[in-house]
């Protein structure tokens, strides 16, 4: 399977990727959720009364065994691995297959109109 970003903090959405690519790598998702996915949500919860020192660390060992599970199935990479990025602007020629324009960001202020 092949994905830009697999994981953007959502756990659920990780399992749901690798049970479709290898089927109860992580157990029925009710298992995931409370071995996993609960104790580690709540654990990287900061700054609310629940959040202490000793979820933390739980979190971070279901985090180093969410890992080992996944990592035998899973292969990142890395733009800057798979292509060169040159500014196509200052280029005479067009980009090729291996290569990806520099990022551009453009920030538009626009007053409020008068409703």
């Amino acid at each position: 399977m092949l994905t830009g970003t697999p994981v953007q903090n959502n756990l659920m959405e990780l399992y749901s990727l690798l049970d479709i690519v290898q089927n109860d790598i992580l157990g029925h998702i009710s298992q995931f959720r409370s071995f996993f996915a609960n104790i580690i949500e709540r654990g990287l919860v900061k700054n609310t009364s629940n959040y202490s020192n000793f979820e933390w660390m739980r979190a971070q060992k279901r985090i180093l065994e969410l890992k080992r599970l996944y990592k035998p199935h899973f292969k990142r990479r890395l733009k800057k691995e798979m292509f060169h990025i040159k500014s196509a602007e200052l280029s005479p020629i067009s980009l090729e297959n291996k290569e990806l324009p520099l990022k551009t960001d453009l920030v538009v202020w626009v007053p409020m109109s008068q409703a």
